[in-house]
């Protein structure tokens, strides 16, 4: 499953978090893929930790907070 799918799947699951799409495809039209499947926001690879927690601060996400859930 792609980014993009498992986006519009988590939508419609009836997920309101915010959604965080990853790729390393930085064309305009790919990260418009994501956005219209549902991601808020996306990052392309490579990508540096405090490039995401700024993302989860903007969400208010503490990075504290989210780095137990998730580790990279």
């Amino acid at each position: 499953m792609s980014g993009p799918e498992a986006a519009t799947e988590l939508r419609k699951l009836g997920c309101d978090s915010f959604i965080v799409g990853i790729t390393g495809n930085v064309m305009p039209e790919d990260t418009a893929t994501f956005r219209e499947a549902g991601a808020n926001r996306v990052l392309s690879k490579p990508f540096r930790m405090p490039a995401l927690e700024s993302l989860w601060s903007e969400y208010g996400v503490a990075a504290s907070e989210a780095n137990t859930a998730f580790r990279v």
